[in-house]
């Protein structure tokens, strides 16, 4: 399944699949039910299609990025 973005205020895009990498570390709270998780993410994304238009050799787009992620166990 390819990855779409679809854009209420402008065209929408294609991008082919990509592998995707995820580094995670978590820590659990022992006085109550919650943990926190950092997490870090390597992809790249190439443009398929832009506009209906169909594209071949694009310039790949960095994806990467980090996050904080809060989990409540209930």
């Amino acid at each position: 399944m390819a990855v779409e973005l679809d854009n209420d205020f402008a065209d929408d895009a294609e991008f082919d699949n990509a592998g995707k990498l995820i580094l995670s570390g978590m820590y659990s709270f022992e006085s109550f039910n919650a943990s926190l998780e950092l997490r870090y993410s390597v992809v790249e994304y190439e443009l398929s299609k832009f506009a209906g238009y169909s594209y071949s050799n694009a310039s790949k787009r960095d994806g990467n990025h980090l996050g904080l992620l809060f989990h409540w166990c209930f």
